[in-house]
């Protein structure tokens, strides 16, 4: 236990010694910026967003949660036309 100790205590007082430039790794993070958090956005939430409310709203049309008319399933028919239509063109 003690040479662990003093293993820990000569490098710490070794990491004191050593003086670093933070000004220099400030400008390198820096420049780094555009590569570490590039300008586009992840678009993968998006398109499971479209996908699951897409497939949500295809559910409702086919256990008949909307309605058992012919006109309330073309309704339903059109909105999910409408949002898979609009999704992907957002995407694209």
């Amino acid at each position: 236990m003690s040479t662990l100790l003093n293993t820990i205590r000569n490098h710490s007082t070794n990491t004191k010694k050593q003086s670093y430039d933070f000004g220099r790794l400030a400008a390198e993070l820096h420049e780094l910026g555009p590569f570490i958090h590039p300008p586009c956005p992840n678009p993968a939430p998006l398109g499971l967003f479209a996908f699951g409310l897409t497939t949500a709203l295809l559910q409702v049309k086919h256990t008949g949660l909307a309605g058992d008319t012919e006109e309330d399933s073309k309704g339903t028919e059109n909105l999910v036309w409408g949002f898979a239509i609009f999704f992907g063109g957002l995407l694209q």
